[in-house]
């Protein structure tokens, strides 16, 4: 989904404007929309359906999480030696 420039001034990013997009990230799932920013948006069927997607997309067939990258991440933070000046 990408934004047309030529409908607003400012722009500086061209015909590749994107302003929601989903991908792959560090063995999980990222999903991330610019829109609904009124109260508005979430009357509407098609911001709702946009949004349900992303949420899908995210959770992926996923039924059991695994946390164990995150962990391993957490104790190495925790564990690691304090910097010092």
């Amino acid at each position: 989904m990408k934004v047309d420039e030529s409908t607003y001034q400012g722009g500086k990013m061209g015909k590749d404007h994107p302003i929601s997009w989903y991908h792959d990230y560090d063995g999980g799932r990222a999903f991330y929309t610019e829109l609904g920013h009124t109260d508005e948006s979430y009357k509407e069927d098609n911001f709702l359906k946009h949004v349900l997607g992303g949420i899908q997309y995210a959770i992926g067939k996923n039924l059991e999480l695994d946390y164990a990258k995150l962990l391993r991440c957490a104790f190495r933070k925790k564990t690691a030696s304090p910097v010092r000046p």
